[in-house]
């Protein structure tokens, strides 16, 4: 059987449910927090767990995308003095590196790094999010902050969780690590090239599902659930903030 590429999902049987900177290059780093969805507002006792689970992610996702794109403002200033044949001092040639290998742009091509530098409309964050983790009410994302079934290579129980016989699956410290992870894994990988592209475009969340094949083995299922998910939840409302 062809193997899937990558990020392996967890869903539910009933299928309901940085460095960046200016021109100085200086740190960004998101505010890490500990709290899990479950614990949110009083997550399980809530009547409108949906509305709590896109409460929660919202800020994260903002800030997430806030620092890549200072990150991308800061590639694009240094990519002109390149072209313009200005000196590029050490700490900004360093941070071209840490992007670069952040974003296993393996040419050193500042133009390929750039086109890599996208985040999903919210939209499409939180239809995803919403799926794979049933609203925040999956084991995985009560027990180890896995909101997108990213599995995991490694049966260490520190840095994965067990689900099932044989599937281990990824263990976050915070959210905000899952959500990164998952932005990171759609900009890094070629298999996803095509979703970044159309992304670059500003194509929206429904019609940018179908750049999702590589993403799970039953590919027609999985998009028509996501597009009802985002489309009956109005998720795509949330695209404007």
């Amino acid at each position: 059987m062809r193997k899937v590429i990558i990020l392996g999902i967890f869903i539910f049987t009933s299928l309901s449910f940085f460095v960046t900177s200016n021109s100085k290059t200086t740190s960004y780093k998101v505010e890490k927090s500990s709290i899990k969805i479950e614990q949110a507002k009083d997550f399980k006792k809530s009547k409108n767990k949906k509305k709590i689970f896109i409460e929660t992610l919202i800020p994260i996702i903002n800030e997430i995308e806030n620092g890549i794109q200072k990150e991308k403002v800061t590639v694009k200033i240094l990519l002109a003095k390149k072209i313009n044949n200005k000196k590029i001092n050490e700490k900004e040639e360093k941070f071209l590196d840490e992007m670069l290998k952040k974003y296993k742009v393996k040419n050193a091509k500042l133009e390929t790094l750039i086109s890599k530098m996208v985040v999903p409309p919210k939209s499409f964050i939180l239809g995803q999010a919403a799926f794979e983790s049933g609203w925040g009410r999956s084991k995985l994302a009560g027990e180890a902050n896995n909101l997108f079934g990213m599995r995991s290579f490694t049966k260490d129980s520190t840095k994965s969780v067990k689900v099932g016989k044989n599937q281990y699956y990824k263990r976050y410290k915070n959210i905000q690590d899952s959500v990164e992870e998952y932005i990171l894994t759609l900009a890094r990988h070629t298999s996803y090239s095509d979703l970044r592209k159309a992304i670059g475009e500003g194509k929206d969340s429904v019609k940018l599902i179908k750049y999702l094949a590589n993403y799970s083995e039953v590919k027609n299922i999985y998009a028509k659930r996501l597009k009802t998910i985002i489309i009956n939840n109005n998720l795509t409302k949330y695209d404007k903030k």
